[in-house]
């Protein structure tokens, strides 16, 4: 009886809350801002399992070797990034952890003619906790609004950034 009860405390003590989660994921977002705007590659991919997947809201799929390609792309691309994300409807399941993901990104197109490019999108992400590490395993793109110089773009538009 004595055994159980301090196995049942120990496993309260180290038990993580929702909120513990929330902060911990909210800082890995905020990491991936920073690797972006530092254009460090690693850094992003170290945060994503070997299996991520992105995935598109008509359910097209782009794998972690590809979104990587399209995040070098953008730091390389673009100056003066922003990216501001909050977080909502938490699920964590063990190891396991939903959440959506309301993000706005900014940036600043490189070259003689610059353009501001303005990104507002939804998504919901799965996260893994791998080795006592919180990895993004998934996201599902909701929905998606760009914009560039204030007015609504659609990248296969025009072949401006």
């Amino acid at each position: 009886m004595r055994i159980a009860f301090v196995a049942g405390l120990t496993l309260s003590c180290i038990a993580i809350s929702g909120a513990d989660v929330k902060s911990i994921l909210a800082a890995k977002y905020e990491a991936v801002t920073a690797a972006v705007q530092h254009k460090d590659l690693k850094a992003v991919g170290a945060m994503l399992t070997a299996d991520y997947k992105a995935y598109g809201p008509s359910g097209d799929s782009h794998n972690r070797s590809q979104v990587l390609q399209d995040f070098d792309r953008q730091a390389h691309s673009l100056t003066a990034i922003t990216w501001k994300r909050s977080l909502s409807n938490l699920v964590v399941k063990g190891n396991t952890a939903t959440v959506t993901v309301a993000g706005h990104f900014a940036g600043t197109t490189l070259g003689q003619q610059r353009h501001k490019l303005e990104l507002d999108a939804t998504t919901l992400d799965h996260w893994v906790k791998i080795g006592g590490t919180w990895k993004l395993a998934a996201s599902h793109l909701q929905q998606s609004k760009m914009m560039l110089d204030g007015k609504p773009w659609s990248p296969g538009a025009s072949r401006r950034p």
